[in-house]
């Protein structure tokens, strides 16, 4: 049967269209049409080129510390970041810290419900500092590495809003996001995993870091891509 329908079914194709994916979107369609609730709401191109314009303004002055601090919210995202903590750390030019910080998981309705921190779990893997204690903008470390690019625009998960990176990269020269998802390479032609991009890719913690660190050449070339669409061609560099 699969050899009838799809010939060589052990070769992986990864060119389809989105038609009716995902399954959810019309139904989410329906809900707003109602009037029932905003289930959530998306960043927008026009939000993403005012973020972009503001980042300049937002250095207000340039760091004279050496600090480079880690902000993690769950094992998850740590794990991601741990390999740039093990090479930075070893430096003995820089002040290296690892600072957990709460994060709240939404209710059905998208608003911030459950709040969690994840800080003595990660204590077995680096040695830590209690969020309350680091003043990010007093101290303004050299470098800010985070790991949740989406700000107050997902509908599952936010952190505290002192720390979205439209805040916290007026207190660092260098806003770094490292991706906190395992993604396979995949190419242009993937329309499935294109369109899911709008779910990681064109978010906040992307347009207002200085440095986004990703696994391959090809995912380099398919955020820029993804950007570009985003904001427009004028913003491809």
């Amino acid at each position: 049967m699969l050899e009838t329908k799809y010939h060589d079914y052990m070769r992986i194709v990864k060119s389809w269209d989105t038609h009716e994916y995902p399954v959810y979107k019309a139904i989410e369609e329906v809900v707003r049409a109602k009037g029932a609730y905003t289930i959530w709401r998306y960043y927008t191109a026009k939000e993403a080129r005012e973020d972009i314009k503001r980042q300049t303004l937002d250095r207000c002055r340039s760091s004279e510390n050496s600090d480079i601090v880690f902000i993690p919210y769950d094992i998850v995202s740590w794990k991601k970041m741990e390999p740039l903590y093990a090479v930075l750390v070893e430096d003995p030019a820089c002040n290296t810290y690892v600072m957990p910080v709460p994060y709240y998981l939404k209710n059905e309705v998208g608003e911030p419900d459950e709040l969690h921190y994840e800080g003595r779990l990660l204590s077995e893997y680096a040695d830590i500092i209690p969020f309350d204690s680091y003043d990010l903008e007093k101290m303004h470390p050299s470098r800010i590495v985070t790991g949740i690019p989406y700000d107050q625009y997902d509908a599952t998960v936010t952190l505290p809003e002192i720390f979205f990176t439209a805040r916290i990269r007026a207190f660092t020269d260098c806003l770094i996001y490292i991706s906190d998802m395992s993604l396979d390479d995949f190419g242009p032609e993937d329309g499935r995993s294109l369109l899911n991009m709008n779910f990681y890719c064109t978010m906040p913690g992307v347009i207002n870091a200085d440095e986004v660190i990703v696994k391959s050449e090809n995912m380099r070339n398919r955020y820029i891509d993804k950007l570009t669409e985003f904001a427009g061609e004028d913003y491809r560099e």
